[in-house]
This record gives structure tokens, sequence and C-alpha cells, in this order.
């Protein structure tokens, strides 16, 4: 306990007023028992509460697809003793009602959730991505040719100097999209941190909205350019 006070004392004088401790009521006995002990430190410390609900899919009776789910992602079968799973079918979006069921005995939990939502203020500009600019070596015209030449190479490196009209046509069809959606550069961007990484010796390993056969091709290349400044 005094560990996690003193943690809790630190962001509390990083953030000040913004500070809340997070409690859930997700049907895991741990949870539980957390909610107890952040309960404890919050009021020790003046640190407000606030109630969040994680959740993964929309309705209570998804828990069971959700299970499926995690076993195509993760390679196993439902009958694996040892695949990954939530003990809880109490992660699915739950009603404002439910919520305040939940922490009736903690109504300041609920209020404050509508206080942070108060404290933020977000316009978008539709149509406009903003990205830190990438810059690439001099010899290349646009960010596209770079990432271009990126591809071209990692694929030799991994099919060798000759890849069959398959693979030359996934890449084409891959790096075609990427520059149609905008992407160009947030592949630079994350290239750029992989490379580094794998260079150093740092273990990465791609986010599933990230994965893609072009990005298998082009975060394994060791390539020796890398930007200084992004």
């Amino acid at each position: 306990m005094e560990k996690a006070e003193n943690i809790a004392k630190w962001f509390q004088n990083v953030f000040k007023d913004d500070y809340y401790l997070e409690l859930q009521n997700n049907g895991i006995k741990e949870q539980t028992l957390v909610n107890q002990k952040l309960v404890e430190i919050g009021r020790k410390l003046n640190i407000p509460l606030v109630a969040t609900n994680d959740a993964h899919y929309l309705k209570k009776e998804d828990a069971y697809n959700h299970e499926v789910l995690l076993c195509i992602q993760t390679g196993k079968k439902m009958s694996d003793e040892d695949r990954m799973r939530f003990d809880t079918d109490e992660l699915y979006i739950k009603s404002p009602e439910e919520m305040a069921d939940y922490f009736s005995n903690l109504p300041e939990a609920i209020e404050n959730t509508v206080k942070i939502a108060e404290k933020c203020n977000v316009e978008f500009e539709f149509g406009h991505t903003i990205l830190p600019n990438y810059d690439v070596p001099k010899e290349f015209k646009t960010h596209y040719d770079f990432l271009r030449k990126l591809c071209e190479d990692g694929i030799k490196n991994r099919y060798g100097e000759n890849p069959s009209k398959e693979i030359l046509d996934r890449m084409e069809f891959e790096i075609s999209v990427i520059e149609k959606m905008g992407y160009v550069d947030y592949f630079l961007i994350v290239w750029d941190f992989i490379h580094y990484a794998k260079s150093h010796d740092i273990p990465v390993g791609p986010r599933t909205w990230f994965r893609s056969w072009l990005n298998c091709s082009l975060c394994n290349r060791n390539n020796r350019h890398r930007s200084n400044k992004i």
C-alpha cells in the first residue's frame, strides 16, 4: 500500500485536479479487491474517484463470440486449456442506469465522469491529417518515393533479387492503398520507430491494426537510413 500511495502522490503532484483513481465493476474478483484499496487511497490522499467500464463487446451475450475471436487472434482452440480468456462476461457496453446501480455506494465516482467530460474540448478538422513531418533523404522527391524504395529493398531482403509476380503485385496493391488513404507518412514514422528498436535490440511487435504483409517486409528490412527529426 505504501508504494501505491507514493505512486498516487507523484501523479497527483503532476496532474493536480486532473488526476483521478479509476474504479471498475467488471465481475473480476481481483478488481473488487483493487477497488477497495483505491477507495482507501483516494480518501486518504483526497484524490477523486471515477467509474469507468472496460468494453470489449457490445452486449453481454456477445461474451462467447468474443472468446471465439480471441482464439482466432491467438491461434488457439476453444478446447485449449491455456488459451487466452477473460474470467467474466461483464466486458460489454453498460447503460448509464447499470453503471449508476453498480456504483450506487460511490455516487461521486459517477458524477466525476461528467466533470471530466466537461473539461474536455476537442475539435476535429476533417479531411486534414495531422502528422509530424518525416525528413526523407534528399535523393527522394517525395515521401512516397522513399517508402516505395524501402518496400522494394525489404522485399528483396526477404524474397531475394527476383521476387515472383505475385509478391510484386501484392506490394503494388498494398502500397497503393497506403498512398490513397494518406498513410505514407504514418508508415514511415512507424517504420522509423521499429527500425530504431530493432537496431538497438529493443523487442517490438506490430499491433493488430498495423499487421500487413507489406509491413512485415518493410519493418524487417535492415535499412541504414533513419531520420533524426520527425
